[in-house]
């Protein structure tokens, strides 16, 4: 569970898929005052580069790095606010955040890491087995 003010970062590498836009988010939820506009949204170009980012009002820092073959790293900053808020949710959404669910199109996701921190560090490999 995440302590009442820390700094944690969220960072995934994305590659375009059918998808124009897409949103990096990391909120902090159960507390009195939740913090739900951890965001990062993403413009696609149609070339497969980043065209833009805009970052949410509760966003510290955010950015991205291209890794090669159309691999982007991107990542959100984003600091708990002390009012009892104990679980950190990271999200992606293909298509950009649609309250009805009706996102479409597709996005390729590897390597997510939440981290505490102000920046993401090099990429940690984990295995999990079931």
């Amino acid at each position: 569970a995440p302590q009442d003010r820390d700094i944690r970062t969220f960072s995934v590498y994305v590659r375009k898929g059918t998808a124009g836009i897409t949103q990096v988010k990391l909120q902090y939820r159960g507390g009195t005052n939740e913090i739900t506009n951890g965001a990062v949204n993403i413009n696609w170009a149609a070339d497969g580069s980043i065209a833009t980012t805009q970052p949410g009002a509760d966003v510290l820092t955010s950015g991205s790095t291209s890794v090669g073959n159309g691999w982007y790293r991107v990542w959100v900053t984003v600091q708990n606010n002390g009012s009892g808020n104990f679980m950190a949710r990271p999200m992606i959404y293909v298509s950009g955040y649609v309250k009805d669910g009706s996102s479409v199109g597709s996005l390729y996701v590897w390597g997510a890491q939440l981290e505490v921190g102000n920046a993401p560090t090099s990429y940690q490999a984990t295995f999990l087995s079931f």
